[in-house]
């Protein structure tokens, strides 16, 4: 019998096409999304840490068949007393299994656990990153997707039991609370099947020696869940009368501005697309109104230019009216700015450089430092003292350009021990790039990193008083008198390359400029080297190879997370592995500061076709 899982709930709430789709099989985009998969496997540590909390729980067996699945747990709750792990509730075609129920009598725990963060030292009256509901008394957008879920098992819960009480909990991640342990990741055996989606998480530690309630927190959702109560049982009622026997009908809904982030939007040329399925011939429109640069911005009331243009079917990116994006900001800001831009780039195919984009790097100084960093952000942490998805910093590189026209010198540093590294990174940072010069980063994350370097002071080790101080300016912006300079604000501004569309990424930047400028393919070879393996078709990024016995792929952040993380903690890693590994690691962060250099180096020779660019001052 098919059923309605939570999970079926929460795709198809807002389009109940999606139940369809799902039911039949249809491939998702998220099927191998690396960053899911390293969030899953994060969650499934955080549940097995917080079944710690019920030493009296006994685990049931699930997915065979979902009505004996719920036969086992009738059977269990026929005791007065007992606290069931994935039991299962199954009522009119409803299935929810629940991470924690403890039943009392006729009073029912229903205790779901997420690896979502909670700051309990925010209180709940308006911080982001305190409780469940604003100022305003309304529940939060980020928590509404968590609390529906417990709703919907306490809908199910409630069907069975109409005469019990029903006590709804969230046990969270609590972000205040400083890990009192170290590595605490190796007290979990992670497999994965040949394919690497199913996944199997389990508690290898000293149960007994460890107290959950060090980095977790049980949070009441009560009047939460009675808020959601209502609407949750209304659409799930709706859901699960969409199936007849062993079918689900497809129900048909209005395009929308939200199918742009629809988990059945996979590539043109899969042809079991649920996506162009819906849109037919407007979803293969190319360049598509989904891919202007923020323009969901724009989409937050009912009658807003992206619905307007999608309820008549003008979803070409170069038909959006540009008069009614706004009016463009002078200093090359704001929304409308770009996304005019945008439009009018990938109308005429040629990039857009403004010649304001070289003086907005004026005020930098030589030598000119790009840096960029990895760094882990583990729902429990790897070593004491850190909160839990805090930064930790475990690798840098740098090319340094001394002078205009100088070639660019590398360094790098990554992590060799298995301890808290944070103030060492600091410190080899510091040491290559001294007191002197401009520091380059692509984005603010970087600064964001130093941020957390100085924090860990004291309750992770000890950060020595003048390296403290040196951080202090190395992660202030240019701008308000420090060191540190965001060159994609400044692209964000007065660059656009079409083979880019509207994104700021340096991926896709650098991709862009390798196909339509040959000078970039030169000069990376120059400061590379000749023989280094570069598919033409593909650019430095995606030649990035995948090394190891294991595969161990390091093309983005998420994969150099992943790669970092196994080198610390995966058991079954081969010492060849780990240095393929660390080898991943380094190819990859070098390309990353590599690439700013070259489009650094792009804009200077386009500015110096058109005029003389203003450079950075010669002093330090």
């Amino acid at each position: 019998m098919r059923t309605l899982s939570k999970s079926d709930y929460k795709l198809a709430r807002t389009c109940s096409t999606k139940l369809y789709y799902r039911e039949k099989g249809y491939p998702q985009r998220t099927d191998d999304d690396p960053m899911l998969r390293l969030l899953a496997e994060g969650g499934y540590m955080v549940e097995q840490l917080a079944r710690l909390f019920f030493p009296d729980g006994r685990a049931l067996e699930y997915g065979r068949d979902a009505e004996r699945d719920w036969d086992e747990t009738r059977r269990a709750l026929a005791a007065e007393r007992v606290t069931l792990f994935e039991a299962t509730l199954l009522s009119n075609r409803m299935l929810a299994r629940v991470d924690v129920l403890r039943k009392t009598g006729n009073v029912f725990d229903l205790i779901e656990i997420k690896s979502k963060s909670l700051n309990s030292d925010s209180g709940d009256d308006g911080d982001d990153t305190g409780g469940f509901r604003t100022a305003k008394n309304v529940i939060r957008a980020a928590w509404r997707p968590y609390l529906e879920d417990v709703a919907y098992q306490v809908h199910v819960l409630r069907q069975l039991f109409p005469e019990a009480e029903i006590r709804p909990r969230l046990i969270v991640v609590d972000t205040a609370l400083a890990c009192p342990w170290d590595r605490a990741p190796e007290w979990f055996r992670v497999t994965r099947d040949v394919d690497g989606r199913d996944l199997d998480v389990r508690f290898v530690g000293d149960a007994a020696a460890v107290d959950p309630a060090a980095i977790l927190s049980i949070r009441d959702v009560g009047d939460e869940v009675a808020e959601l109560l209502p609407e949750v049982a209304a659409i799930a009622a709706h859901l699960a009368g969409l199936y007849h026997g062993d079918e689900v009908l497809r129900e048909e809904n209005p395009l929308a501005w939200s199918c742009r982030g629809c988990e059945f939007r996979v590539a043109l040329d899969e042809p079991r697309n649920g996506f162009l399925e819906c849109w037919q011939d407007a979803g293969r429109v190319t360049p598509h109104i989904f891919d202007l640069w923020k323009l969901g911005s724009l989409a937050r009331k009912a009658d807003a230019l992206p619905h307007r243009l999608i309820e008549r079917r003008a979803v070409s990116l170069l038909d959006i009216p540009i008069d009614e994006l706004g009016v463009p900001r002078a200093d090359g800001g704001g929304l409308a700015h770009r996304q005019i831009r945008q439009i009018e780039h990938m109308r005429s195919g040629e990039p857009y450089q403004d010649l304001r984009l070289l003086e907005a790097f004026a005020p930098l100084t030589w030598p000119l430092h790009f840096i960029d960093f990895e760094a882990l952000q583990l729902a429990i942490p790897p070593f004491r003292g850190l909160h839990a998805y805090e930064k930790l910093p475990f690798q840098w590189s740098c090319h340094t350009v001394a002078a205009p026209g100088a070639t660019p010198v590398s360094h790098h540093w990554l992590a060799q021990g298995s301890e808290w590294c944070s103030a060492d990174f600091a410190a080899s940072l510091r040491d290559a790039v001294g007191d002197r010069g401009t520091l380059l980063t692509w984005t603010g994350y970087e600064s964001a990193v130093l941020a957390a370097v100085a924090s860990q002071h004291g309750r992770c080790g000890n950060v020595p008083a003048s390296l403290l101080e040196w951080l202090g300016a190395a992660r202030t912006s240019v701008e308000a008198g420090g060191r540190i300079f965001d060159m994609e604000k400044a692209c964000a501004r007065f660059y656009l390359h079409p083979l880019a569309g509207g994104r700021t990424s340096i991926k896709p930047l650098l991709d862009a400029i390798w196909k339509s400028d040959p000078v970039v393919e030169q000069q990376y070879r120059t400061w590379v080297g000749e023989a280094v393996d570069v598919l033409q078709d593909k650019g430095p990024y995606e030649s990035l190879p995948a090394e190891g016995s294991m595969a161990i792929e390091v093309r983005d952040g998420i994969g150099a997370m992943n790669a970092y993380r196994a080198i610390l903690f995966d058991p079954i890693l081969t010492e060849d592995d780990r240095i393929a590994a660390r080898l991943g690691l380094l190819r990859y962060c070098e390309l990353d500061t590599l690439a700013m250099v070259l489009l650094w180096d792009h804009w200077v020779r386009q500015a110096a076709a058109g005029r003389e660019p203003a450079s950075p001052s010669a002093t330090g």
